[in-house]
């Protein structure tokens, strides 16, 4: 197992109360968005990550911004370039397949940052490193942390834009018994140390799919 490279936002993640548990332990509210071209391809993803109000507090206090003040213009690009390194460290906390076979996606791009309603809200844009012909395939896109430190709840909207005919809906997680058993497993994990499992927060990814006649 490895250590997390802690960045500002991860300090303030590991300070914060969680009753004991390890892996999740963060909790974030997500939003999902697909991007259809003229050509009626799928050309990019927009995502949201929106926390709750004391990890709101907890994360800008820990970058030294004033969480009781409005979050001004440079303080807002201070959190979306902090998110930006969490990105490289993670791959972006998204995934991305059409008809099942995975399709690669760009950097995050116009990473924004702001507070509302006592929430820190990052919004962001994952554009495909090539559109995707989806000619009747559905696309999945599939939101979660590599090390299930992070756990994801599609709560927000699902929207597509652009397109003909088409619908996009949050997907009801449905885990095995054996998923269940290693969600339990993984609470007694050091909250600074990674699962041996690779990507295992694929398991407990939030999703989303698109289907388009």
């Amino acid at each position: 197992m490895k250590r997390l490279a802690i960045t500002p936002l991860l300090c303030a993640w590991l300070l914060a109360p969680t009753g004991g548990a390890a892996h999740p332990h963060v909790f974030i509210e997500a939003g999902a968005g697909f991007v259809v071209d003229a050509e009626g391809r799928l050309a990019a993803v927009q995502i949201s990550h929106i926390y709750d109000p004391l990890m709101t507090l907890l994360v800008l206090q820990e970058m030294g911004i004033d969480p009781f003040a409005a979050l001004d213009p440079e303080a807002s690009r201070s959190v979306a370039a902090d998110q930006a390194l969490l990105f490289d460290e993670t791959g972006g906390f998204a995934a991305l397949s059409v008809a099942g076979e995975a399709v690669a996606l760009a950097p995050a791009q116009d990473i924004a940052a702001r507070v509302e309603d006592d929430r820190l809200r990052i919004d962001f844009t994952r554009p495909l490193a090539a559109p995707a012909a989806l000619d009747g395939r559905p696309a999945r896109l599939a939101i979660y942390d590599p090390v299930y430190f992070i756990a994801f709840d599609l709560t927000g909207p699902v929207t597509v834009a652009g397109g003909t005919g088409c619908e996009a809906k949050a997907l009801a997680w449905q885990p095995t018994e054996a998923v269940l058993a290693l969600q339990a497993a993984l609470a007694d994990l050091p909250v600074d140390e990674t699962p041996a499992e690779k990507d295992v927060g694929r398991l407990f990814a939030a999703e989303a799919q698109l289907t388009c006649r």
